[in-house]
């Protein structure tokens, strides 16, 4: 029973990684307003265009981060479903299933990791 749910524990984890990260499209109120007033010219309607290669939308930066974080999710997913069947096969030995253990741990941590520095890079990157 305990491995059926150690099983189950896996695919539900992977699943929810694997669907998680959903694009978001948010409206943007600030372009709006510039454009509905006519104020192009103003300070807050030019700040929050940029049109630079390394930090504007779609830059190197992003597009280095976004790679990286789906490169981490992928191996982060692969360790999980590997020590989902390390946990398997342990058949009930002490130092495979904290082997295995670990190996959960530590990859649940890399995803967590992944996002924090997805959420950080991008609040910097929009920053600059």
């Amino acid at each position: 029973m305990r491995r059926y749910l150690t099983v189950v524990l896996a695919i539900v984890m992977s699943v929810l990684v694997l669907t998680a990260l959903t694009p978001v499209y948010a409206e943007n109120l600030t372009q709006d307003a510039c454009n509905a007033t006519g104020a192009d010219a103003s300070s807050v309607c030019t700040t929050n265009q940029t049109d630079d290669p390394l930090t504007g939308p779609g830059g190197i930066i992003g597009r280095a981060i976004d790679l990286l974080s789906i490169l981490v999710g992928v191996a982060s997913v692969i360790v999980i479903m590997v020590a989902g069947f390390s946990f398997i096969t342990s058949q009930g030995e002490p130092a495979a299933l904290s082997k295995a253990k670990n190996s959960l741990i530590f990859a649940v941590i890399g995803i967590v990791i992944v996002v924090l520095a997805q959420v950080i890079a991008g609040f910097v990157v929009r920053q600059v």
